[in-house]
């Protein structure tokens, strides 16, 4: 919401308002195990995929040779083809003429990257102890006793689960910056004059050491749906040219049960009642005493930025990377 997102310092670009949430929580809940399989894996990608990817299953694998000394916890053979290269760049040059491109590529570079990222925080941890497991995870949260008044179903999907040798959880959640800025926020002419309006320049953002205010309430309902165990969760922040920053916050439980007020009210007095949510619905609400409770809540969960740990900051070349042995093969926009 406006006054919300100004008060947090959320981008406007990333605004999605309350209307976003009361159209989602409309839709009907996956409630059964049956229905999911129904909704998730019945349709038209429920069908396999050739893959003319190479094998990376032998110690011949022409993609990737061991270095002496080798730094990492895993090996990351380079699963791409002269073909596979081929043909990223025809789809490229597709996507590049699809309208709101510059805004699309963002989140398709954040799924692409995701891996690495991952690979970036099992890297570091595997430094401090070479016990840890990082483990892949689905949707969290089924267990979760939110009261017999609560109608609402919540749910997350960390990105991942560190797992320490003493039995300690910790959600995991990447965020990739996207490098690719367009050319024609830099130009002095009229974007419908610019030539160069469908290109990119790569930026080279300094990462400030913090998680934004935003990002708050999906780090604890993450750690809220991994369970009591969890009490803490690492943020990997990384860039395709400046490195990654490793972040941890630790579990609020009263920051928690205060947002799960404020989603409770929220579907109670909107979704179960079909009716779209006013802007600003409760900082200007009609009841006084929720605009004093809301404004602290959104003020107590921007302090929560002073208590973020920063684990380090891993240098651009210590990010284990896909590198291929084709000549040219690092265009980033490929990857």
């Amino acid at each position: 919401e406006p006054m919300a997102g100004d008060l947090l310092g959320v981008p406007k670009s990333w605004r999605r308002g309350g209307l976003g949430a009361y159209h989602r929580l409309r839709k009907r809940p996956l409630r059964t195990l049956e229905e999911m399989k129904e909704e998730l894996c019945v349709g038209p990608f429920d069908t396999a995929v050739a893959d003319d990817r190479p094998s990376n299953s032998t110690t011949s694998n022409p993609y990737w040779k061991i270095p002496r000394r080798f730094p990492f916890a895993a090996k990351y053979m380079v699963p791409i083809s002269k073909e596979l290269q081929r043909r990223r760049r025809a789809q490229a040059e597709v996507y590049t003429e699809s309208p709101g491109f510059e805004w699309s590529i963002r989140c398709a570079w954040g799924n692409v990257q995701e891996a690495t990222a991952l690979l970036t925080a099992l890297n570091y941890f595997w430094q401090q102890n070479n016990n840890i497991v990082l483990k892949e995870v689905g949707m969290c949260g089924a267990g979760l006793e939110l009261g017999s008044a609560s109608h609402l179903l919540v749910g997350a999907t960390p990105d991942a689960l560190l797992c320490h040798p003493d039995g300690t959880l910790e959600a995991v959640e990447v965020k990739n910056h996207c490098p690719f800025l367009p050319n024609y926020r830099v130009s002095s002419q009229k974007p419908s004059l610019n030539r160069n309006k469908k290109r990119f320049r790569i930026g080279r953002p300094q990462l400030s050491p913090g998680i934004m205010p935003h990002y708050v309430p999906q780090l604890m309902m993450e750690m809220l749906c991994v369970g009591k165990e969890c009490k803490s969760a690492v943020m990997v922040r990384q860039t395709a040219t400046n490195g990654a920053l490793i972040l941890r916050i630790q579990r609020d439980d009263e920051w928690i049960d205060e947002m799960m007020f404020w989603l409770n009210r929220f579907n109670s007095q909107f979704v179960e009642q079909g009716v779209p949510p006013p802007t600003n619905f409760f900082l200007e609400g009609s009841i006084p005493v929720d605009q004093a409770r809301y404004q602290e809540f959104l003020e107590w969960t921007k302090r929560l930025e002073s208590k973020v740990e920063v684990l380090s900051h891993v240098p651009n070349d210590m990010i284990q990377r896909a590198t291929g042995t084709f000549f040219g093969y690092g265009n980033l926009f490929l990857d």
